[in-house]
């Protein structure tokens, strides 16, 4: 169990119907009546359940039992405006790759609680060595975000959580994936 048992999927549900319901509303420019509003809720609710078991737990090696990822502290270095000046976009790859050491080292970066740091900045590039955690750190952010007002994640948003595995072709349609991720659970068109 990840936290969500403790507010309670029908409040997170509610919380993410309530955000989308508005919006919904606006683009078709009618009010929505209540068994759609109820399907809303409804495939939130089942959403919200199947990241939970999807993303929720981590399994540790040489650990018995999994472990809740809110349990978890994510700490981040972050290199904010002036850090990420340093490195050209296009060229930051292969800055990365030719670095002596496989990581971004800057002296006058200092460990930061990741909650905060996403709080903080609405838009972030998350980077690291593979097993560093930034899998790990998305996940959690999408769970805060999922409890709504009552997580620790305060901006207003659906998370939906694509592995870059996922896309083995060289073309790559994120919108029919995100798509994909809400049909699963009933959303409606």
């Amino acid at each position: 169990m990840t936290g969500l048992e403790t507010i309670g999927i029908t409040a997170a549900a509610k919380g993410l119907t309530d955000l989308v319901v508005k919006p919904i509303s606006e683009v078709l420019n009618k009010r929505l009546d209540e068994p759609f509003k109820q399907l809303i809720f409804n495939a939130f609710g089942k959403y919200i359940h199947n990241y939970n078991e999807r993303h929720g737990i981590l399994k540790v090696l040489g650990m018995p039992e999994p472990v809740k990822l809110e349990d978890i502290y994510t700490s981040v270095k972050f290199l904010g405006q002036l850090g990420l000046g340093q490195f050209d976009p296009s060229k930051l790859e292969e800055a990365y790759r030719q670095a002596e050491k496989r990581r971004f080292q800057l002296e006058q970066c200092k460990k930061q609680n990741g909650l905060k740091v996403a709080n903080d900045n609405k838009y972030l590039m998350v980077l690291g060595q593979p097993g560093a955690g930034k899998s790990t750190f998305l996940r959690r952010i999408g769970l805060e975000a999922l409890k709504g007002k009552r997580g620790d994640y305060q901006h207003g948003c659906v998370p939906v959580f694509l592995e870059l595995k996922r896309f083995t072709t060289g073309e790559v349609d994120l919108v029919k994936a995100i798509a994909d991720e809400f049909t699963i659970c009933g959303f409606p068109n």
